[in-house]
């Protein structure tokens, strides 16, 4: 079978055969793959800083990571809780509410890549990924939603067209911008 087939059998999406499901959940078990249990009717706490909110406004690059994150929550039955954090305490403060709330189901961290609060993150009893955001020690999973890779091609093409100089510019104390790809 395909891997989009087993994907989705795995997820629990739909388009797949309830005894085919079956056999790839009972192959998957035996071969000790962690399956994901269903978030369906649970909450997620999604974390977004002053920065991505104030993005969002604008109806820019965030307000469309949000609508795809919307939609995503809505199919799966998830829902998605946002809270503004403009400091580490409020971020401290998020995650102590979440490990407490039973209903949570995890953290989505966007735009927030504070080392220290990072680093107190290890250890949570629940998952936590990091959405346009950038752990460097790798503790937390994270999704790049096209910013680094379309900013990538397009120094690409720049550097193509020869002279004169072109620029580049970002935002200013991004941690992964001052790294070399």
């Amino acid at each position: 079978m395909s891997v989009s087939t087993a994907s989705r059998a795995l997820s629990g999406v739909g388009g797949v055969r309830d005894e085919l499901r079956t056999r790839i959940i009972e192959t998957a078990k035996s071969m000790n793959y962690a399956i994901p249990a269903s978030v369906a009717g649970r909450k997620v706490i999604l974390a977004a800083s002053s920065v991505a909110m104030v993005d969002s406004a604008r109806n820019q690059f965030t307000y469309h990571v949000l609508d795809g994150l919307n939609e995503r929550a809505r199919l799966l039955g998830v829902e998605l809780v946002t809270r503004p954090v403009s400091a580490p305490e409020d971020e401290i403060a998020l995650l102590r509410e979440s490990e407490r709330d039973d209903s949570v189901a995890g953290c989505l961290f966007l735009t927030l890549d504070d080392d220290d609060v990072l680093t107190l993150t290890a250890g949570f009893a629940k998952p936590i990924v990091l959405v346009n955001g950038d752990d460097p020690s790798m503790r937390h999973s994270s999704v790049t939603p096209c910013n680094r890779s379309a900013a990538m091609l397009a120094a690409q093409h720049l550097i193509g067209l020869g002279p004169p100089p072109q620029l580049v510019r970002g935002r200013p104390g991004r941690p992964d911008a001052a790294r070399p790809p």
